[in-house]
């Protein structure tokens, strides 16, 4: 698959860089070394004590990006569009801006339904207000040439998570002509009781990236585990582990010639928190690219 872009999201291994008193440069070359080109981290890391980019550290990140020959296509926006106060707005901003100063192309907005001023609201207008929000900034992105997405969120399966949720959110920016995109989380639909596979044509023509992560289902009172809407709980583990199919995904996004990124979502839950990234990265990184036919790790966008 020529064009497709292999990367990694390294937030997962948060708690094991800051036990060992790393950078974050020491986990993009674990990243690095497992074979990918592309880092996905996330804009808050970026932020200073008002929310606003920290520029030095972001010239220190890009530094380190540039001596691994890494770059950063995403960047993920932690903030809550239900609750558009000024505290969320501004990370909404200062977000997109250091996606601008990272180089990336999307900005890809997460959280949403978090905050508790958004626990009451009604979860149809709260769609309405995510989808307004981020029109708001459609051409602040696009001034400096970033697309938005949203994914499905699996913390609030009720609101965001299905495939009807993204796409009603997708369809209204689209139908006042301020699109915003989708990414395809493999594992998160999992949450609102759907197959990946299932919903799969609802949300292709809104995709635009791809996150690829895997659980396995374990029993009532698991400590760490996660619960979908159906009642299952589950934890993260290998992508060829568990109960979602990533690589018919991979097979269906071959057949539809999709050529963006592809981006592992390591275990959040159910693993070990201080393991060593490697230990997952050399398993799952190639796995992942298997599943492409050892498709490029380079991207002509």
């Amino acid at each position: 698959m020529l064009g497709v872009e292999f990367g990694v999201m390294p937030f997962p291994f948060e708690t094991w860089r800051k036990n060992s008193k790393y950078g974050h440069g020491a986990t993009m070359e674990i990243c690095r070394k497992a074979g990918v080109k592309a880092i996905e981290p996330i804009a808050n890391w970026f932020f200073d004590e008002n929310y606003q980019p920290n520029e030095r550290y972001i010239e220190q990140f890009l530094g380190a990006a540039f001596s691994l020959g890494m770059r950063v296509p995403v960047v993920v926006i932690l903030c809550d569009l239900v609750n558009p106060n000024k505290r969320n707005i501004t990370k909404f901003e200062s977000g997109i801006a250091v996606a601008h100063l990272l180089g990336a192309k999307i900005a890809l907005v997460a959280g949403h339904g978090m905050d508790r001023g958004s626990k009451d609201v009604e979860l149809s207008h709260a769609r309405k207000l995510i989808a307004q929000g981020l029109m708001r900034y459609v051409d602040f992105a696009k001034d400096r040439n970033i697309k938005l997405v949203i994914e499905p969120f699996g913390l609030r399966p009720k609101l965001a998570c299905s495939a009807e949720h993204i796409v009603e959110i997708c369809q209204t920016t689209w139908d006042h002509d301020k699109k915003v995109w989708a990414c395809l989380d493999t594992g998160n639909l999992f949450f609102a009781g759907q197959h990946v596979m299932e919903v799969f044509d609802k949300l292709w023509p809104y995709i635009l990236h791809v996150h690829m992560k895997n659980w396995r289902t374990v029993p009532e009172g698991t400590s760490g585990s996660l619960k979908s809407l159906k009642g299952l709980r589950v934890v993260g583990c290998s992508l060829e582990d568990g109960i979602i199919p990533n690589e018919l995904v991979a097979a269906e996004l071959r057949k539809r010639e999709y050529h963006l990124g592809i981006h592992l979502e390591p275990p959040i839950c159910g693993v070990d928190p201080l393991e060593h990234p490697s230990n997952i990265l050399n398993r799952d990184v190639p796995l992942m690219m298997s599943f492409f036919n050892g498709g490029s790790s380079t991207s002509s966008k």
